[in-house]
């Protein structure tokens, strides 16, 4: 999955679509994805707390999601992903 984002961010979204800046988000819990993204330059930009309802029939409830950035090529994180919260505040 990472060389799929990579090759979305390298040979579509800047080339095609002139994109400086991409949003993506991954439930809260999910340590993967928040990684793969991680690994193609995005950072955790906020999470949302209790944000998304989760259909009974995927164990039901409700789950915080985070909402990650990348800014144009170059981007180094500041930090690893699971460094970073934010707080309401930082909204």
């Amino acid at each position: 999955m990472t060389a799929v984002i990579k090759a979305v961010i390298e040979e579509w979204a800047v080339p095609r679509m002139n994109a400086r800046v991409i949003k993506a988000s991954a439930y809260a819990d999910n340590r993967a994805s928040m990684r793969v993204f991680e690994k193609n330059g995005f950072r955790l930009e906020y999470e949302l707390e209790d944000w998304a309802v989760v259909p009974l029939d995927r164990g039901g409830g409700v789950k915080s999601i985070v909402v990650l950035v990348w800014e144009g090529a170059g981007n180094e994180s500041e930090g690893r992903i699971d460094d970073t919260r934010a707080t309401d505040t930082d909204r």
